[in-house]
C-alpha cells in the first residue's frame, strides 16, 4: 500500500506542479458523467458516475491534467489522476484522448487484480456558446500486466462540463 501511495504522491506532484512548465487557458472545467460499466463483456454490468475537475492549465502548451473520481453502482471506487489533450474542430465540435492513473477498490464488482489501474479514454462531443459541453466518451481500465488477473473493462458514458473560475 505504501508503494501505491508514494506512487500517486509524485504523479499528482508532476502534474499540478506550479514550478512545471505551464501554459493557463481562461477557465478549469468541472466535468460530470453517467455511464455504464463493464458493458462489453457484461460480467459484472453496473452504472458508473463520474466527477473529473479538468484543469486550465496545460503542460508543454498541450496536455490538461486532471483529477477525477468514480463510483460505480456495486460499490467500485476508481480515483486518478492523469492528463487529457483537448483536440477542437470546426463549429465548437471537439475530441478528447486522456490517460490516466489511480487507485482502485473493487466494492462488490468486477475484481481488476490490482489496486493501481490505468485508465484510456476517448471523449468526443459538442461546446456551446457558454462553454459548457456534452458529450461521449468510451473508457478502457486495466492493471496494464502489474498482477498476472488482468480482466480489464470497458464504460461507455455522457459527460457534462461546465467551465468555471476556481480562482476568482
Amino acid at each position: 500500500m505504501r508503494k501505491q501511495v508514494l506512487f500517486l504522491i509524485c504523479l499528482s506532484f508532476f502534474f499540478l506542479n506550479p514550478l512545471s512548465v505551464l501554459a493557463k487557458e481562461p477557465q478549469d472545467r468541472v466535468a460530470f458523467s453517467i455511464g455504464g460499466y463493464d458493458l462489453i463483456d457484461k460480467d459484472n454490468p453496473a452504472f458508473d458516475f463520474r466527477a473529473e475537475w479538468h484543469l486550465a492549465y496545460k503542460l508543454y502548451n498541450l496536455f490538461h491534467p486532471f483529477i477525477g473520481v468514480e463510483l460505480t453502482s456495486d460499490g467500485g471506487v476508481y480515483g486518478l489522476i492523469g492528463l487529457l489533450w483537448d483536440y477542437k474542430f470546426k463549429n465548437n465540435w471537439f475530441a478528447t484522448p486522456s490517460i490516466g492513473a489511480g487507485l482502485y477498490k473493487d466494492g462488490d464488482g468486477i475484481n481488476l487484480g490490482h489496486t493501481i489501474q490505468f485508465r484510456s479514454q476517448f471523449e468526443a462531443g459538442y461546446e456551446f456558446g457558454n462553454g459548457h459541453r456534452l458529450s461521449a466518451a468510451f473508457s478502457h481500465i486495466s492493471n496494464a500486466g502489474l498482477s498476472d488477473h488482468n480482466p480489464g473493462t470497458e464504460i461507455i458514458g455522457v459527460y457534462y462540463s461546465i467551465p468555471f473560475d476556481w480562482f476568482k
